[in-house]
């Protein structure tokens, strides 16, 4: 950011800790949508 100092590599950079997990970019009501299906197909399985 304009006007900022002191030491920048020690500020959290907390991006690069998941960047590496993207493996495509999707519109988020896709990925609600999925999430949603998953969690369904989870309560209906039987549990042991």
């Amino acid at each position: 950011m304009p006007g900022m100092s002191g030491d920048l590599e020690a500020l959290a950079l907390y991006a690069g800790q998941t960047t590496g997990l993207v493996r495509d970019v999707v519109p988020a009501g896709r990925i609600v949508a999925d999430i949603a299906a998953r969690a369904a197909a989870l309560m209906r399985t039987p549990t042991p």
